[in-house]
């Protein structure tokens, strides 16, 4: 059996196309600009009607530690990142939940944060890497899992591509 979860429609207005709307819009942010370029889309993308944003911060511990272990400065980045985010979803108008997730993979944790909360949609904001010799784009790990494993629609925010090189580990 295949369950599919169809978005709401805001009607369309003079011949314009119905634009679909989300009930539970999943944005993970990692405190980087580039992230919370993702936060106005998944707010346009939100039901304007009861729709909520949920801004997902994940903090990668190594396989080492354990999932309980103290990371202050990590959750002090997580608390301004997902303030950050707060403050556009109000001003959408739209009921802001943030949440502050451990894990030992971010793409995983992603995945299951979106499935424990039945979300619609997974804005994501991901870095586009551009092979060294090649034409060829390619997404980070993050991404590939995020797209692989989430139950839901997934929606990729990409800057332009950088080349491989010049990126700071995710």
């Amino acid at each position: 059996m295949t369950l599919t979860r169809e978005p709401a429609f805001v009607p369309g207005t003079r011949g314009h196309e119905a634009q679909p709307v989300f009930r539970t819009v999943v944005v993970p942010l990692d405190g980087d600009h580039e992230s919370l370029l993702a936060v106005p889309t998944a707010c346009a993308l939100a039901a304007p009607d009861g729709g909520s944003l949920v801004g997902v911060f994940v903090i990668k511990l190594p396989t080492a530690l354990p999932l309980e272990a103290h990371m202050f400065e990590a959750e002090g980045h997580a608390r301004d990142a997902l303030a950050r985010a707060r403050a556009a979803a109000e001003a959408y108008g739209l009921r802001f939940v943030g949440r502050i997730v451990r894990g030992h993979g971010v793409g995983e944790a992603i995945v299951a944060e979106a499935a424990r909360l039945d979300a619609d949609l997974i804005v994501l904001p991901a870095r586009r890497l551009r092979a060294q010799g090649t034409h060829a784009l390619a997404f980070d790990q993050i991404v590939r899992t995020v797209l692989a494993k989430a139950a839901c629609r997934v929606l990729v925010i990409a800057p332009p591509a950088v080349e491989e090189g010049s990126i700071g580990g995710r």
